[in-house]
C-alpha cells in the first residue's frame, strides 16, 4: 500500500508549471478531458522492491476534476480495487495537461486534440500514465487481426518486451515475442487468451500471467496492467493493431504525444520515465522534445533519429547516437504507434507509447 496511493494519485495527476484550469482560449481546455477513461501506469525500476503497476479507470468531469478507480500490483502485492476522492487537473490551450495533488502539479504530459488519449510522466519519480477514452460497444470480435505488443516491467531485472501476434476475434492469440532484460535477450512462441466486455473492458493472459485493462473504440489500442495475481511481477502492456499491407513511412507522420520508461544501463543503472512530443516527417526522420524524470530529478529530453515502416505496419526506430533499434508498429490509421526494445545486445530496455495529436 505504501506506493499504491502515490501511483493511484498519479493515475489522476499530471504536472508542470502553472496554467489555468480553464486552459485559456485555444483548441484544448479542461473540457477536452471528459468522460470515462481506461488508465495504466507503470514505474520504471532497477530493483524489484521498487516495481509497481497500476491499472483501472477514471472519470473526468470536463471541468477540472477526476475520480479514479484502480488496482495496483506493488512488488507482487495486489490491492483490492479502490475508489479515491476526486483530484484536479489542468489543460493548457496547446494540449499540455497536468494532474494535481492539492495545488501542486505532480504529473505533466499532453492530451490529444479530441481528448481520446493522454500521456503523462511524473515530476517526482520514473513513472508514466497512459489513458484512453472508453467508446463503443464491444466483444472479442473487436480484437481481431495482427497486433504488436510493447511491454515493460521487472523479471529478475528491468525488462522491455517486443512481440507480435494474430488475434482470432474469438478469444485466442498466438505469435512470437522477445524480451530485453537488462540488455540480454530471451524469446519464443507466445500463446494467450482474452475476453472483452460490452463496455470494452479486457481480461487477457500474457506470458502466463493475468492482466486487466481496456480497448479503444476502434479496437486499435489495448491497455493492460497486472499481473492481477499475488506474487506476480508488475508489468504494463500496450497493444496496437497494425495493417496487413500498405504501410509506408508516411503512415508515421505528424506530431505525436509520447511517454515511456527506460532503464539506462551502466555501472549504476538508472530508471527513467519520460514524456515528449515526437515529430515524424513521413519520410524516415523524427525528433523527440520533452522531459525525463529519474534519480537526478527532472531534465530536458531532446534527441533525433531515423525510422522505417514496413508494409505490415511494423515500425523500426533508431535513436541517433544510442546504438540501438526499437521495434513496434503503427495503427492502420497512423493515429497510434508503439515501440520497445532495444533490439541490439546490451541496449537499454525501453518502451514508448505515442498518439498523434
Amino acid at each position: 500500500m505504501r506506493r499504491l496511493l502515490a501511483l493511484t494519485i498519479s493515475l489522476l495527476l499530471a504536472a508542470c508549471g502553472g496554467g489555468s484550469k480553464s486552459g485559456g482560449g485555444g483548441s484544448a481546455s479542461v473540457a477536452t478531458l471528459s468522460g470515462f477513461y481506461w488508465a495504466v501506469a507503470i514505474t520504471a525500476t532497477t530493483v524489484t522492491t521498487d516495481s509497481e503497476t497500476t491499472w483501472g479507470s477514471m472519470i473526468a468531469d470536463g471541468a477540472g476534476s477526476i475520480m479514479p478507480s484502480t488496482t495496483s500490483n506493488d512488488d507482487g502485492v495486489v490491492s483490492m480495487p479502490l475508489i479515491f476522492n476526486s483530484f484536479d487537473y489542468e489543460v493548457d490551450p496547446n494540449g499540455e495537461i497536468r494532474f494535481l495533488l492539492g495545488p501542486t502539479p505532480v504529473y505533466r504530459g499532453r492530451i490529444s486534440d479530441d481528448g481520446r488519449y493522454a500521456v503523462l510522466s511524473s515530476l517526482t519519480a520514473p513513472r508514466i500514465i497512459v489513458i484512453s477514452r472508453r467508446e463503443g460497444t464491444h466483444s472479442a470480435a473487436s480484437v481481431v487481426g495482427s497486433y504488436q505488443f510493447a511491454g515493460a516491467g521487472f523479471r529478475t531485472g528491468p525488462a522491455a518486451y517486443f512481440m507480435s501476434a494474430a488475434f482470432d476475434g474469438v478469444g485466442m492469440y498466438s505469435g512470437q515475442g522477445t524480451v530485453n532484460e537488462a540488455g540480454s535477450f530471451d524469446g519464443g512462441i507466445i500463446l494467450g487468451t482474452y475476453a472483452v466486455t460490452s463496455g470494452g473492458g479486457v481480461d487477457a493472459s500474457v506470458l502466463g500471467l493475468a492482466f486487466e485493462g481496456g480497448i479503444t473504440g476502434d479496437g486499435n489500442l489495448m491497455l493492460l496492467g497486472g499481473g492481477t495475481g499475488g506474487g506476480t511481477n508488475p508489468q504494463a502492456w500496450f497493444l496496437t493493431r497494425r495493417p496487413d499491407a500498405g504501410g509506408t513511412n508516411s503512415l508515421f507522420s505528424g506530431s505525436y504525444y509520447a511517454c515511456g520508461v527506460e532503464t539506462v544501463l551502466g555501472t549504476t543503472d538508472e530508471a527513467q520515465g519520460f514524456w515528449s512530443v515526437v515529430r515524424a516527417d513521413g519520410s524516415g526522420t523524427f525528433t523527440m522534445q520533452g522531459q525525463t524524470t529519474g534519480a537526478g530529478g527532472v531534465a530536458p529530453l531532446s534527441l533525433s533519429g531515423t525510422y522505417s515502416v514496413a508494409g505490415n505496419g511494423v515500425l523500426t526506430m533508431d535513436r541517433a547516437g544510442l546504438g540501438e533499434n526499437l521495434s513496434g508498429a503503427v495503427s492502420p490509421d497512423g493515429r497510434i504507434a508503439i515501440a520497445s526494445g532495444g533490439t541490439t545486445a546490451n541496449s537499454n530496455p525501453v518502451m514508448i507509447v505515442m498518439f498523434r495529436r
